[in-house]
């Protein structure tokens, strides 16, 4: 059987169909599925969404959607979720800036030619107004860094050179 993973952020848009819930009918529901590939799902991912099909009530699945926390779902094909967990780390409003400077394991945003070092720890979504930048790197965690509507991603331990870019916000997990 066949299933579409997708990450749904606090009842944003998910990557997917729109959010529904599965209730014990469409649970024992033997309509085909499809697979949605995306850069946030993996094997692992998968193997668990599929164990956890299994075994979840359409009360536990709600119960973790509702808590407005980033989670990976397993959808059948009319778009219900019929499996859902947390992600761990989750994402957490703790993301602060060290700075000017950057320490081990923090995400940096390297601006000025390299001279202004901007230092990102914890996890979150934070507001930020960092012109100039031509290199960032993920630091201990995945980080995105974001402008305009755009994002530059950087899983963690990588480094990426990028055009000069002003960056307003950035998120790590």
């Amino acid at each position: 059987m066949k299933f579409a993973i997708s990450l749904s952020v606090a009842g944003a848009l998910a990557l997917g169909a729109s959010p529904a819930f599965a209730d014990s009918g469409s649970l024992a529901s033997s309509a085909p599925v499809t697979v949605d590939v995306n850069p946030f799902s993996d094997a692992q991912a998968l193997a668990r969404l599929e164990a956890l099909a299994q075994t979840q009530t359409a009360a536990d699945i709600a119960a973790i959607v509702n808590t407005g926390l980033p989670n990976v779902s397993l959808r059948n094909g009319a778009g219900d979720i019929i499996a859902v967990y947390l992600p761990s780390p989750g994402i957490t409003p703790l993301l602060s800036q060290r700075g000017p400077g950057c320490a081990a394991g923090d995400a940096c945003a390297l601006a000025n030619g390299g001279s202004t070092p901007f230092g990102f720890y914890g996890t979150g979504l934070l507001s930020v107004g960092i012109p100039n930048v031509t290199r960032i790197s993920a630091g201990s965690n995945t980080t995105t860094f974001w402008y305009g509507g755009s994002g530059d991603f950087v899983s963690a331990g990588s480094t990426a050179f990028v055009p000069n870019r002003y960056y307003t916000r950035v998120t790590r997990s």
